[in-house]
């Protein structure tokens, strides 16, 4: 048998330009991200036969010798590719992502950018991250485990038997107990689930078993198993998509289908798909495949950049072309020289160097810059709430207001420090917003918790980021602010209507509103919700039963001895994030805005407001949008730090106006 078997260097080839494909025109492909888990699964089987072979030869399996053959295959590169990331981001990237790629770098160094990237998809301010230049680092990640941890199962289980029956058996049992929890957390948690290493080692543990199937001499079978693993994959790569809950069941297409093109094997035969492998440039992309997967999506990400525009037909050609001779470039030069050199090869204890030096270098720069980034941010948002405080009408959503006459409200101010406006969270970058299943009150408090006017605030994250302004005004102005905060519930809705809200949210509701009626301090009780008070896809009976509990909640509390007052949603500029579509448009007057009747939505909170006469509405539009448009940056200031929260400046702006009227209110 050769060295290097054609069809499993055709598969890589088949799995990177999936990925590749699907990463640069997503339509076409639409699947195309199966192509990580066939490498999976050949990663699975090819380590397995090597370890078997291993355990032929000597009884055993050398852990260190196998991590370090790994460290030589796979560091060098990944390495290569960290440090050029690095750089492009200092370079070409705006600054307010500079703090998010030099973490997920630092991730991926240490091969734990999978975990990374699930507690951000949980995250719920962390979710809607622009994607960073080391992203796909996740997939490598979860291989690098699956090479830590696979030699030592193996000699657990020859700890207990010498038998390879047994480590079969293992795999098998993997192969089920991972599939389950795949498929169970793919349903609880699909945001998670897609990254985290649990729910993927039944991929590798099938590749694995694999390695035990016996060898079938009928030629016809193979051909048919070739040709019916393409049609899994095909399937697979053609009726998935993005919206498709995975890994899970949805993942057994194309891993079946890669297990039946690897057990098939090569077949000389005139029918059998296996005798296109030997063609040229399949092998070359083969043989480059970890290249072209490490540097492609650094350039994707980059792209737009550099170059103004997104890659559209043309771009992505280029990206293509440069991805695979960047592969080839670092295959030649960098990835064989440390592979196969005596210097590395004869002495592990300089390749376990070589990975400890890379790793603590990474560490080092990354986390020597954050540290100086970080002060800077303080800095800089200390100083921008300072001029905000100072009184100056034409800073902020002061702007707006035609009688300040400002000149230019909506141009990019010198020194904009775009960081900083990514990370002004205020309140939302505190322990005060609820985010998980408890139904445990965050309550927070700010301002002079002896002051002489007290507000509860209540909804979901838009009310805290309406809050941070609150909070900030409530100092040294004998204000006290409580917040009652939870992600995704309003906190005026008592009544369910088809699973909405839930059962956890309405649980939530009912104690937030008992503990604010039975608080006689209380003077003023403050709502706000996003848009999407209600679900889009109910009917307007639906709508108005919701609206209707509202009602009754806002009534119940104004018979309580409280004032109720509804401040309506903010536009929002979904789906581009406000500080890196500035970073992108620096040139541009007003940069990222758009027009008003394209965000301005119709809240159903806010409707149901206007149609309770106890209630006082507070409409904030006019502090975000002029007659036309709405804005991503009035009088100097950000508007957002993602696309729809606001920053804890611009909210400290809108919050002169907000207390006005809450004033007048507690007057009457």
């Amino acid at each position: 048998m050769r060295g290097i078997r054609l069809d499993i260097q055709a598969l890589r080839a088949v799995a990177v330009l999936l990925v590749v494909v699907y990463h640069l025109w997503p339509a076409a492909l639409p699947g195309g991200y199966i192509g990580v888990d066939m490498f999976f699964v050949i990663s699975g089987y090819l380590i397995t036969m090597h370890l078997l072979r291993e355990i032929a030869k000597t009884g055993t399996v050398s852990v260190t010798h196998f991590w370090a053959r790994r460290i030589r295959r796979l560091l060098p590169a990944a390495l290569t590719v960290l440090a050029a990331s690095f750089t492009a981001a200092l370079i070409w990237l705006p600054k307010s992502m500079w703090a998010q790629n030099l973490q997920e770098i630092v991730a991926s160094a240490f091969y734990v950018q999978n975990w990374a990237l699930a507690a951000d998809s949980i995250d719920y301010l962390a979710a809607e991250n622009s994607p960073s230049l080391v992203q796909h680092f996740w997939s490598l990640s979860v291989e690098e485990q699956f090479y830590l941890v696979w030699p030592l199962l193996i000699l657990a289980v020859l700890a207990f038997s010498k038998k390879p029956k047994w480590i079969a058996v293992a795999l098998a049992t993997l192969v089920v107990l991972s599939l389950a929890f795949s498929i169970f957390e793919t349903v609880r948690s699909p945001s998670s689930a897609y990254f985290i290493t649990p729910t993927r080692v039944w991929e590798f543990a099938a590749g694995g078993l694999l390695a035990f199937a016996p060898l079938v001499s009928w030629v016809r079978v193979r051909v048919v198993a070739q040709w019916v693993g393409l049609a899994f994959i095909a399937v697979a790569t053609f009726s998935l998509n993005a919206e498709t809950p995975y890994p899970g069941s949805a993942a057994l297409l194309p891993v079946i289908g890669t297990v039946l093109l690897l057990w098939a094997g090569e077949v000389e035969t005139e029918w059998a798909p296996s005798r296109l492998a030997s063609f040229g440039p399949i092998q070359l992309v083969g043989d480059l495949s970890y290249g072209i997967y490490l540097w492609h999506w650094p350039l994707i990400i980059l792209y737009p950049f550099i170059r103004g525009s997104g890659a559209e037909l043309r771009g992505g050609l280029i990206i293509l072309a440069v991805s695979v001779l960047l592969a080839w470039a670092t295959k030649r030069f960098i990835e064989d020289p440390v592979r196969q050199h005596r210097f590395w090869t004869q002495n592990r204890r300089r390749t376990y160097m070589l990975a400890a030096g890379g790793m603590a270098t990474t560490l080092v720069l990354t986390g020597g810059l954050l540290v100086v980034l970080d002060g800077d941010k303080r800095a800089a948002q200390a100083q921008a709430m300072a001029e905000i405080v100072g009184g100056d009408p034409c800073i902020g959503a002061g702007a707006l207001e035609a009688s300040a006459a400002c000149a230019d409200p909506f141009a990019i101010p010198d020194g904009l420090d775009l960081a900083v406006a990514a990370d002004d969270r205020g309140v939302l970058g505190m322990s005060c917003l609820g985010v998980d299943d408890s139904v445990t009150i965050r309550a927070c408090q700010f301002g002079d918790d002896q002051g002489d006017v007290t507000v509860a605030v209540v909804g979901n994250s838009h009310a805290a980021a309406l809050s941070s302004g609150l909070a900030a005004y409530a100092e040294g102005n004998g204000w006290d602010i409580r917040t009652y905060l939870r992600q995704d519930c309003q906190g005026a809705i008592t009544r369910q209507v088809e699973d909405f809200p839930t059962d956890t949210c309405l649980e939530w509701t009912d104690q937030v509103l008992d503990s604010i009626q039975n608080n006689d301090s209380i003077d003023l009780v403050v709502f706000q919700s996003y848009v999407a008070s209600t679900p889009k896809s109910f009917a307007e009976d639906q709508k108005t039963q919701l609206q209707n509990s509202m009602i009754e909640t806002w009534d119940g509390l104004i018979a309580a001895g409280k004032k109720v007052a509804v401040v309506s949603d903010v536009p929002g500029m979904r789906p581009s994030d406000a500080p890196d579509c500035v970073g992108r448009n620096l040139d541009v007057y007003d940069p990222c805005s758009l027009p008003r009747e394209n965000v301005a939505v119709s809240n159903s909170m806010f409707d149901a407001a206007l149609s309770d006469p106890g209630v006082t509405t507070i409409d904030i539009t006019e502090l975000f949008c002029d007659a036309t448009t709405c804005h991503a940056i009035v009088g100097g200031v950000v508007v957002y730090f993602d696309s729809h929260h606001m920053t804890a400046a611009y909210s400290r702006s809108v919050s002169p106006y907000v207390v006005d009227q809450l004033s007048t209110l507690l007057i009457d």
